[in-house]
């Protein structure tokens, strides 16, 4: 019997500003295709999401992959009647690399973050994050919440 380890990582947008905006977060893994079930899954992985409007809210995504490397977009909408500006994104450690893709989201339009992480160098306890700062509230960011969870072992065939 094959013994596979899988690296589960859990991943929480929660917004901790009181602004009047609301938005959402979306995950994709690169290179991944969209199914009809608001799944989306690659060979490499499979990513559940939840996309509605959120303030003060918490949604969680869990990616399950056996790679060193993990890769996706998230995608903030702006809910507002004005323009919203991402103005930069600061990342917790080192292990955790976000670039923002584009910056500029108007009315019902989507900002986009890039954000790729070395599972093999987080620590399965520690909790890591992505500050998000935008021109809507600039002093209080939206904040990325990454955890890795413990290793699940299967056995297959």
């Amino acid at each position: 019997m094959k013994r596979e380890r899988r690296i589960a990582i859990s991943i929480i947008l929660l917004i901790t500003s009181l602004s009047t905006n609301s938005c959402y977060g979306q995950a994709e893994p690169e290179n991944a295709e969209i199914s009809t079930e608001d799944s989306i899954s690659s060979s490499a992985n499979t990513l559940t999401t939840a996309t509605s409007a959120v303030s003060l809210s918490t949604y969680e995504y869990e990616v399950v992959d056996t790679s060193e490397f993990n890769t996706f977009r998230l995608y903030v909408r702006n809910s507002t009647d004005s323009l919203v500006v991402l103005d930069r994104v600061e990342p917790s450690c080192g292990c955790i690399l976000a670039t923002i893709q584009k910056s500029y989201a108007r009315k019902e339009k989507d900002a986009e973050i890039y954000i790729g992480f070395s599972t093999k160098r987080m620590s399965d306890t520690q909790p890591y994050t992505v500050d998000v700062y935008t021109s809507m509230n600039p002093d209080s960011p939206m904040r990325l919440y990454i955890r890795k969870k413990k290793a699940d072992n299967r056995d297959e065939p």
